[in-house]
Formats: structure tokens, sequence, C-alpha cells
């Protein structure tokens, strides 16, 4: 009838403007009809020219059987098969394929019986291609995230072997008590550089760390004077080997004590200030530091290069540099990145400001509770340990490397220890088996066999299974602690390691009792600097060199003011009291103090007292 046919009609409408291929066949998997979009597809002139055709007369051929034996699977279970993604020959192409998703879904006739099968079906190819680009360069980044965990990790260990060395002989000659105060500034210049070289080089492990979201604070209370007078000291030097000035200026009362993440504040300064210095090459640097209702800000001014305003977000990320040649030659372009985002993670954010040819300025502001009463208001030096009580105990070092070795021998035998040696974990092995040590220190990498299986096979052996096994590693990844600690090990000490850190290591395996250094009160009761009533009391310097000093106090020159008292005590044997104590002051950046202190003896002609 009309209305049949008209129903139809728009039946037909409906199918042939659905965009997806549609198409339906009978029982036997021959094909009863199809939308305009099927017909196109393959490339049929009508869509009745569908009619009768089975997948074996299509471009999809080869599979036919494939598809008919999945088609009479859905009739014969009555359940449709939904969203399958396969792939098949194109039409548009020879040798190429494309891919389509397809739904399947039994029809049945009037008396619901199964007839046939009713099929949809989506081209997804540029879909696929997508997931499949997507797909590899995942791949190609993780395997670049393996090549620099790798690369990271070889690196470490290549730097941190001299390292060890190097810090740790300067902690060894630091205990020689013969060494004049020249050779044990000496001395502290070796070990704060050599800690510095360190920081550089955690730098590095920690980008990975932060880009794989690792990083966690731990905030503990913290001597605030102590900290940043060390961070002074050391880009004193730095900007004095540069020719350059550098100042600290505390803008208001600052807290005794604050509670912070220490390592992260200390390496955000330490970043902000040797870009600073890296970057000034005439005028200098200053540091000022406010702090107000438990806010710290610090702000690092310097007389730099400068940078340009559409370069300032490029200095920011990771390797990167806007430099000139000369400048881009020092460090890993990673200060300012790693910088950045600690700042981010506790909880501020950096601001700089630049011009070019004038200097830069770099500013944030930290959420810093103050915890004064927590905090000693002197720094209180540890007693020096001498040697332990007990019978001597037999420690074997196992390392590849003879300057590792050497250092633990020079470290440890003046306190009594008996060491032995082993170049790697095979003949370490083999020693235990001989000779059970007291206590193993054991390196991961080494040739022939590595820490790892060597404490495993050390375990094996009944007579050393409660040996302690110390890892003293350059590796220092957090997966490496977690290897030994698995393997057997029973403590983890990062190489370049501080002094202190291996005896509390020692100390807790070995249950040791410390015989620590007797103090020789009488002579350091008679080697004290004099108090400025002492001073008042015998020559004072003249008007010349008190009014360098002042001038040199005025600038912030420190060294400046170390050099001049050093000529006016070779002149003047009986300044030696009044030398001392400005020396002293000197040392602790106390240039306001000096200040006053000759601004007060020039005006009067005398030494100030103490309260006034």
């Amino acid at each position: 009838t009309q209305l049949t046919q008209e129903k139809e009609a728009v039946l037909r409408s409906v199918i042939n403007n659905i965009p997806d291929l549609v198409f339906w066949k009978d029982k036997n998997s021959v094909y009863l009809g199809c939308n305009e979009a099927f017909a196109a597809m393959n490339k049929l002139d009508h869509i009745y020219d569908i009619v009768g055709k089975t997948d074996s007369d299509l471009a999809w051929h080869q599979q036919a059987d494939q598809f008919r034996q999945k088609d009479l699977e859905i009739m014969s279970n009555n359940q449709p098969l939904l969203y399958v993604e396969e792939q098949i020959p194109s039409v548009n192409k020879e040798n190429t394929s494309c891919w389509v998703e397809t739904s399947k879904i039994p029809l049945h006739d009037s008396n619901n019986k199964v007839a046939g099968i009713l099929c949809l079906a989506r081209d997804i190819t540029e879909r696929k291609q997508t997931e499949q680009t997507l797909l590899q360069a995942k791949e190609m980044a993780e395997m670049a995230n393996k090549a620099k965990s790798i690369f990271l990790a070889n690196m470490s260990h290549e730097l941190r072997t001299p390292l060890n060395g190097i810090l740790g002989y300067a902690q060894i000659l630091n205990l020689d008590k013969t060494l004049s105060s020249k050779q044990q500034e000496g001395i502290d210049i070796i070990y704060r550089s050599g800690n510095y070289l360190l920081t550089l080089i955690n730098d590095i492990l920690d980008l990975a760390k932060i880009e794989a979201g690792k990083v966690e604070l731990i905030p503990i209370d913290i001597n605030f004077h102590t900290f940043i007078e060390e961070l002074i000291q050391l880009f004193h030097i730095r900007a004095k080997q540069k020719n350059i000035a550098f100042n600290y200026e505390p803008l208001s009362q600052l807290p005794m004590g604050v509670r912070v993440d220490e390592k992260r504040l200390r390496q955000i300064l330490i970043n902000l200030l040797g870009n600073a210095i890296k970057f000034t090459e005439h005028g200098g640097v200053v540091l000022k530091i406010d702090y107000c209702s438990g806010t710290m800000m610090l702000r690092i001014e310097d007389t730099g290069i400068g940078i340009n305003a559409s370069d300032i977000d490029d200095v920011f990320k990771p390797f990167q540099q806007v430099s000139d040649t000369l400048h881009k030659s020092e460090g890993t372009g990673l200060g300012l990145s790693i910088t950045r985002r600690l700042i981010e993670i506790m909880g501020s954010e950096l601001h700089v400001e630049s011009q070019i040819g004038q200097g830069s300025i770099f500013w944030l502001e930290l959420a810093l509770p103050e915890v004064s009463h927590l905090i000693k208001t002197e720094k209180i030096n540890k007693p020096v340990a001498i040697g332990y009580e007990g019978q001597p105990r037999t420690i074997l070092v196992v390392d590849d490397k003879k300057e590792n070795r050497q250092v633990m021998q020079n470290l440890l035998t003046p306190l009594g220890f008996i060491i032995t040696e082993s170049e790697d974990g095979q003949e370490a092995v083999e020693k235990v088996q001989q000779t059970c040590p007291d206590l193993i220190l054991m390196d991961l990498v080494m040739p022939i066999m590595d820490g790892f299986e060597a404490t495993r096979l050390i375990r094996k052996y009944p007579q050393t299974q409660h040996v302690p096994i110390i890892v003293a590693s350059t590796s220092v990844f957090d997966f490496h602690k977690q290897e030994s600690l698995a393997a057997g090990c029973n403590d983890f000490l990062p190489k370049p390691f501080e002094v202190a850190d291996l005896l509390e290591a020692l100390q807790k395996q070995l249950d040791l009792t410390w015989v620590y250094e007797q103090k020789n009160t009488i002579s350091e009761t008679t080697q004290k600097s004099p108090t400025l009533l002492e001073i008042k009391m015998l020559i004072a310097p003249s008007i010349q060199s008190a009014t360098l000093l002042l001038d040199l106090a005025k600038m912030g020159d420190i060294q400046g003011i170390i050099d001049a008292l050093a000529v006016i005590e070779q002149e003047h044997d009986d300044l030696k009291p009044f030398v001392d104590y400005i020396h002293e002051m000197a040392k602790k950046f106390d240039d306001e103090k000096i200040t006053s202190i000759m601004e007060h003896y020039l005006e009067t002609g005398e030494m100030p007292l103490e309260d006034e």
C-alpha cells in the first residue's frame, strides 16, 4: 500500500543518512541490503547491488569464512556481539587495511525466531592510527626515561667516587691538631667547595625525583642563624674568587630557630645565590631577609648581566640557559628549574625582575614557623671520638676503588678498628669464610661480583648470617637502598658521607661505647678571645689603621678586614689581643659591630665597653 511504501521510504532515508556502515544478512550470511555508506565503501553503483552477495564477493573475501562463522555463532546463541574492533582490507587502496568497530545483532521474524543478522560498523582507522602514534610515543618516552635513569645512576656513581675521596680526606685532615689556622681554613674551604659540588650532583638527581613526583618535605627545627651563617661563609668565598662583593642584610629581627625542610631551603638558596654570583662580573650580590608573623621573605639582588623579558620563562626550563657562551660553560642549567619546583612544593612561588645590563632580583616568601624556644643560642661542638671501649673490632671494607678503601683505613684505624680489604664481592665472600669480621662495609657497584650478590651469598653461610653489613655506596637512588636492604644489608650510607654519620652507623650496628677526646680547659681559658674591657686596657690601633678597618667594614669587605688585621699584627705585636677580637667578629661576618667599634674609637679615642 501507499502507507507501507511511505514507511519504507522513511526507514530507507534514515538508514541511508546514518554515517556508519549498516548492512543485514539472512540466516546463511547472504546479504539482503545495506545503506549508502556501505555501498560507497565497496564501490557499488546502487545499494541493491549488495543483495545476494556474500563476504566472499567483497574486498575481505579472505576473511569470509571467519566472518560467516562468527555470524552463525551470534544467531545460534541469539546474543548480540557489540563493539568488536577488527582489521579488514581497504577497498580504496591496494595492499592496505583499515580498522572497523563492528556490532552484530540477531534479527527476528514475526514469530520471534532468528531470521538473520543486522550489522553496524564504524571506520576507526584514524583513531587506531592516533592510538598507535600515542603508544609509540609512550614507548619512546619510557625508553628515554629508562636511558635517563641509567645515565643519572652512572653519572652519579662516577662523580661521587672522587668526591668521596675529597670530602673524606678533608674530614680526616680536619681532625689533625697540628694544623695552623690558615691550613685549617684551607681544609674548610675544600670541604665546603666539595659539598657545593655534591649539591650540583644532587640537583640532577632531584630533578628526576621531582618529575616523578617523589619529593617529600621533611621539616625539622633548625638554628636559622647558624644555617644562614654557613651559607654566607660559602658565598663570600665564591664572591671573593670573582672579585665582587657579597653582602648579607637582615631587614628585621630574624628568629633564632624555624621549622623547615633544611635540605630543601639550603638547596633553594644555594641555587639562587650561586646563579647570582655566576652571572655577576662587576658590583656584587646582596642577600636580604625579612621576617614577619611567621612568614620569611628571601630576596637576592645582583648587578649582573640581567635577563631579557622574553627569556624569563625560558630560564626556568630544565637544561635551558639563555645567557652568553661564557656563562653557559658553567653549571647544569637545572638550578632555577629545580628551585622553582621546590618552592612550589613548599607552597610558595618564585618572583623575578630583571633588566639587561643592570641585574636581576629574585624573591620568595615562605611560611616558616618560629621555634626559638627549641633552639640553642650557641653552636656546641660535638666531642671528638678517639676510640671505643672493649676489644678491637675487625671491619671488612669491600670497594673496587683504592681511594675509597684508603679513606676508610685512615678514618677507622686511628679509632682502634682492624681493617681488612676486598676489591670486589667475590673476594669478600671468600674472605668472610676464612675470617669472619665483626662488620662489613659493602660497596654496591663493583666488577666480577656486585654488592647485592655478595650480600646474598654471605647471608647463606651460618657463621656470617648475622654479621652487620652497612652499604657505603655512591649509588644513591631509593631503589638501590631498598634492593640492598632486601638483599640482607642492615644499613645504607650514601657516599660521600659525613664522618659523624659513619660513626653513628657503626655505634648502632656494633653497640659501641665511644671514648671521647678530653678538652684542656686551662689552655682554652688562656687562649680565648679577649673581651672589649681587656682590649680597652691595651694599646689601640693607629688612627690610620682604625679608619681603614672602618671603611672596609662599611663596604662589607670581610676578607679585606682579615688581610688588614694580618698586616697590623705583623707590624705591631702588642696589638694581638685587639687583632684576635676583631678577627673573631670578621669570621662571624659581623661587619656592623666592627663598624660600631671603629666609629666609637675614632670619635672618643677609646674602645667601647660591652654596655656602651
